[in-house]
């Protein structure tokens, strides 16, 4: 029987590994797709800033698209990821079923919530008052002045906002609520 040598082999001893620089590659790589795949996990189960204080009101238009949607909700600060809800929408098959109009997004509303929202098509709904014998004219000008109101309610709040004169923000939107119109931090002009 023969005896095993006392003295350790030293690494250029040991036999290369061609698939070693490969394989810790692999690992690394496999590393960071996890860490992408947390994190995208933790955004769509989190709700994000912009619902985080209250209910936010977002206008979503017709023909614009899995990516276009995803991008206009992370511009009014709805979602946290837009890729995270694109995803989102090919895994649960509504990618295609999503419907425009204008929402009210609840307060702490996060991904799953919005994707439901946009996927059953629960629109903010407005009540119009039309008093008896007025026309469709009258009405459509009563909306134009709403609208006209909303606009520069909107774009003096953006104005005293930017002066740092919260005393004046707070006396705009009670004006504007004055006036039946909502003011959100998103609004600084006429819709697009």
């Amino acid at each position: 029987m023969r005896e095993r040598p006392r003295v350790l082999k030293t690494s250029t001893d040991a036999p290369s590994d061609p698939e070693r620089p490969m394989r810790a590659a692999l690992y690394a790589l496999l590393g960071l797709l996890g860490i992408f795949a947390a994190l995208q996990l933790w955004w769509v189960t989190t709700s994000a800033p912009g619902v985080a204080n209250g209910p936010r009101i977002l206008e979503v238009h017709p023909h614009l698209g899995l990516l276009g949607i995803a991008r206009r909700l992370d511009e009014a600060g709805v979602i946290r990821s837009p890729f995270g809800f694109a995803l989102l929408a090919l895994v649960h098959g509504s990618a295609r079923s999503l419907k425009a109009g204008e929402y009210e997004v609840p307060q702490g509303s996060n991904t799953f919530a919005v994707l439901s929202l946009l996927e059953g098509g629960k629109v903010l709904k407005h009540t119009v008052l039309l008093r008896e014998g007025s026309t469709l004219a009258e009405l459509a000008h009563a909306q134009k002045n709403a609208e006209a109101c909303r606009m520069h309610a909107a774009q003096a709040r953006t104005l005293f906002i930017r002066l740092r004169v919260p005393r004046y923000v707070e006396r705009t939107e009670r004006l504007a609520a004055g006036w039946g119109v909502s003011l959100t931090a998103e609004d600084s002009g006429p819709r697009a």
